[in-house]
């Protein structure tokens, strides 16, 4: 059976409101964005082009779909598989993905293969780009060179990348190419696939640097590229980041000989106001504008906690912030050790008579460079709780209340439709391409984020940097990771709806974002109806949450469907 839900809480029947702000969480949404998130392939598919492969024509791993769109800068793509691989890196099952590029679609210039004349080989496993001249012959170049970048850069069933239409002097993607991607460990391949350029892709809209809303605060994410702050050359470059940002509390990654008084010191003096700063035993700091009211080591060098004093003026509670920085690289298994650690440092936190006992209901967040790279593994612990080594830290707990999952924010960069915050600064062939090392996770039962983006100088206008005291060289030579903001309010507990008989939870509401679904029962499947009684979204639940960013203001019935009936109550 399933339950409706609309919106007067009078009945069992709950109505979700939806408004839209200006904010980066309903910016952008009526475009494609590189952000590992794919929803709006589907949200806007009037603006792709997809190419349906054969199903079932592999040995091990099957090219299902590849869906193509392109704005004035870059051409997007959309890769769907049969199962879960690592693009770049050898990974059980094994791949090798090349993608040929005719960008002046004339078989007779450049690698003549499969009928086309390719300009361009994108080589995944080798990390590197082939560019062909007019008789054949290749020059070696980066992911950079073209400027390519992909997400996400963990183990997927998908990936989304984008290619620069033109660098320098050097025309990529011409106003009509030929593709042909194929891979030769499982054997597979797409038919030639010819996609003309278009001007139906609204503009990127560049997102606002400042704070929506005073009462709200404000997270600065950010990896100092070791020890930044003592190197005269980064410093002024970050303080003048962090101080553009105007944040109310910092996380500080690679600050190994960075201690929390010269933190302090350079905070109060450049960009003002009291500070309070910790330095965890390794490489973390938090800093705060707010008191702490107690301190917590959760993995040696690695993760560490602070409860920090909201202002009972704009806040009813205080909030929970872990900052991390995980193991680098090829470290799955002690990346795993620490995300469990961090899973069962929650679960005693949220639990009566345990080391640290949170007021029910207490805001959490965890952000840093998480270095998620290789098997995905890690990257759903955080979101779901699933641990891995169960004897050590102990079983599997939700990290949100009400046995909810985290949720993990994905802001773009301010004036470029990606959600990249890492960078290679000399790129070679063979470096890793462009990609998302740094997270903000929060628990969505009492924090919502209401705005957020990450600076990279390098794309902002003259205007922007001006206003905000920076300079177009600043978060390239400050360090090879990117800052991220995010701005936080508190769910207000009013706007949490409860249908009593079932005891499901409908949250925000209204709601901008993402909307969060909690319960006893396990719902399968959804569908969102206007008030005309039309359906404007269908789909099955994975998790506990439902994605109505790309949705227009108004009123929506949500309906939950259990599998077992299809009878209206």
């Amino acid at each position: 059976m399933y339950k409706k839900l609309l919106m007067k809480i009078k009945t069992i029947i709950v109505v979700l409101s939806l408004f839209m702000t200006k904010l980066s969480l309903a910016q952008n949404s009526d475009r494609i964005l590189v952000d590992g998130n794919f929803s709006d392939w589907s949200v806007n598919s009037d603006l792709v082009q997809t190419y349906d492969d054969v199903i079932g024509d592999a040995s091990t791993v099957d090219i299902e779909k590849l869906e193509l769109a392109n704005d004035d800068d870059y051409l997007f793509m959309h890769l769907v598989l049969s199962a879960e691989i690592d693009l770049v890196d050898d990974f059980t099952p094994s791949s090798r993905f090349d993608l040929f590029i005719d960008s002046d679609n004339n078989s007779s210039t450049g690698l003549s293969i499969n009928g086309i004349g390719a300009e361009y080989l994108i080589d995944f496993r080798d990390r590197r780009v082939l560019s062909y001249d007019s008789n054949g012959f290749y020059t070696e170049l980066s992911f950079y060179d073209v400027g390519y970048a992909h997400l996400p850069t963990v183990t997927s069933d998908e990936f989304e990348f984008m290619i620069k239409k033109s660098q320098g002097n050097s025309t990529i993607i011409g106003e009509t190419i030929k593709l042909y991607l194929r891979e030769t460990i499982f054997d597979d391949e797409t038919a030639i696939i010819e996609y003309s350029l278009n001007n139906d892709m609204p503009d990127f809209e560049e997102i606002s640097m400042e704070k929506p809303n005073l009462t709200h605060f404000r997270l600065f994410t950010y990896n100092t590229l070791q020890d930044g702050l003592l190197d005269s050359g980064q410093r002024d470059k970050i303080i003048r980041l962090i101080k553009a940002a105007n944040p109310d509390i910092i996380h500080l990654n690679e600050v190994y000989d960075t201690n929390a008084g010269f933190v302090k010191n350079q905070l109060e003096t450049f960009v003002g106001g009291t500070w309070y700063v910790h330095k965890y035993n390794g490489e973390n700091i938090v800093a705060s504008k707010f008191p702490f009211l107690s301190i917590y080591e959760i993995y040696y060098g690695r993760l560490g906690a602070a409860l920090i004093d909201l202002p009972d003026s704009d806040f009813d509670k205080d909030l929970l912030a872990v900052v991390g920085h995980l193991s680098c690289c090829g470290n799955d298994n002690k990346r795993q050790n620490q995300v469990d650690a961090f899973i069962e440092f929650l679960a005693d936190a949220k639990d009566p008579g345990g080391l640290l006992e949170l007021e029910e209901g207490t805001p959490m967040l965890f952000s840093g460079d998480m270095n998620f790279v290789g098997n995905d593994d890690q990257l759903n612990t955080v979101i779901d709780g699933n641990i891995a080594n169960n004897s050590v830290y102990g079983p599997d707990t939700k990290p949100d209340w009400g046995e909810g999952n985290f949720a993990d924010f994905r802001p773009n960069q301010i004036a470029s439709p990606k959600a990249v915050t890492w960078n290679s600064r000399y790129p070679d062939p063979g470096d890793y391409p462009a990609g998302r090392l740094d997270f903000v996770f929060y628990g969505p039962s009492a924090l919502q984020p209401r705005n957020g983006y990450v600076i990279n100088t390098q794309d902002l206008s003259d205007d922007v940097l001006s206003d905000n005291g920076l300079l177009q060289s600043d978060s390239y030579f400050a360090s090879d990771h990117l800052p991220m903001v995010t701005d936080f309010s508190l769910v207000d507990a009013t706007s949490v709806k409860v249908n009593t008989i079932e005891q499901i939870k409908i949250h925000p509401n209204p709601a901008d974002g993402v909307v969060f679904i909690h319960g006893d029962k396990s719902w399968l499947s959804y569908s969102v109806k206007d008030v005309m009684g039309r359906i404007i979204a269908q789909g099955k639940l994975s998790g506990n949450s439902i994605d109505v960013s790309a949705f227009d203001a108004g009123m929506y019935l949500l309906e939950l469907y259990d599998g077992k009936l299809s009878g209206q109550a």
